[in-house]
């Protein structure tokens, strides 16, 4: 199945803290949902920031979207109601 967020060992430490991430790895597939649970300081919002680029100097070996000619795609949108987001 076609991935629309994959994220490869994705590690993220913080000068001063002894918190980290380490070689945190998942795949989305193409129309599933995710929900992201964790106690707090688990690194919930240090992940989602590395997949939107707005953390700095982490390390990854592929980290965010999957680029796609289909990824948006009306076609392969939402039946019910039209809407082409992916469902």
């Amino acid at each position: 199945m076609e991935n629309i967020l994959e994220l490869q060992r994705v590690s993220k430490t913080f000068p001063g803290s002894d918190f980290a991430l380490d070689n945190v790895s998942f795949a989305l597939p193409y129309g599933a949902v995710l929900g992201f649970v964790g106690e707090n300081g688990a690194g919930k919002t240090t992940t989602i920031g590395c997949i939107l680029n707005t953390v700095n100097d982490e390390t990854c070996d592929r980290c965010g979207i999957v680029p796609s000619p289909t990824a948006f795609d009306p076609g392969r949108g939402d039946k019910r109601t039209g809407s082409g987001r992916a469902g």
